[in-house]
């Protein structure tokens, strides 16, 4: 009964080992599992972020690895000593969420990452820890990207409100299916009587017309 008792439990620890591998695998984010001599448990997509080949390969202490991809601040570029890297917090108790930038080993490639890592505890102890990695790179690109088109299109503006005052005619800009005025020459205020227009329809600022 022993006997079978053992084979039904090693049984049961290879199903849960399989069902986890089969979890992490399905992941598109990256999955890293591991203590501070290494990373013990990763799935491809931690591999292919990062430019390993094998997980025996990204098994390493947390200081060399970040070292090796580079591991800096998203924000500020600095590097990121060992004992704040988010893996290593986790390790000491902390949920950390962290926006930083990784370097690939292979391609030489800069990509940002949000990095999400949290203790992994038993009977109150912490024995290991896990973090969740989301390439954002091209997310973070395309807000940079409509922060800067917003800033051009906001200087562009400025400098078509400034021409269009300076017309010595009365001149104004309507914007939108309603036609509300937008821009106005100084000389289209004067003829309105000194009145600010902008915003409204021209129904509305001459309503008896």
């Amino acid at each position: 009964r022993s006997e079978a008792a053992l084979r039904a439990s090693e049984a049961q620890a290879r199903t849960r080992a399989a069902e986890l591998a089969a979890v992490l695998e399905s992941m598109p984010d990256a999955v890293y599992i591991g203590a501070a001599m290494g990373i013990t448990l990763a799935n491809q997509a931690a591999l292919d972020q990062l430019g390993f080949t094998t997980r025996e390969e990204l098994n390493r202490g947390i200081g060399t690895l970040a070292e090796e991809i580079q591991t800096r601040d998203a924000a500020t570029g600095a590097f990121i000593p060992e004992e704040r890297q988010a893996f290593a917090r986790a390790l000491g108790g902390e949920r950390v969420v962290q926006d930083v930038v990784v370097r690939h080993r292979l391609t030489g490639e800069d990509r940002v990452v949000r990095c999400a890592a949290a203790p992994v505890m038993v009977d109150g102890q912490v024995i290991a820890a896990v973090a969740v990695n989301t390439d954002v790179t091209d997310v973070r690109r395309v807000a940079a990207d409509r922060e800067r088109l917003l800033a051009e299109l906001g200087a562009e503006r400025e400098l078509l409100r400034t021409l269009i005052r300076e017309v010595p005619a009365p001149v104004a800009l309507h914007l939108g299916p309603e036609h509300r005025f937008a821009i106005l020459s100084d000389a289209f205020r004067e003829v309105s009587g000194g009145r600010d227009l902008t915003g409204m329809t021209p129904q509305e600022a001459y309503p008896e017309v």
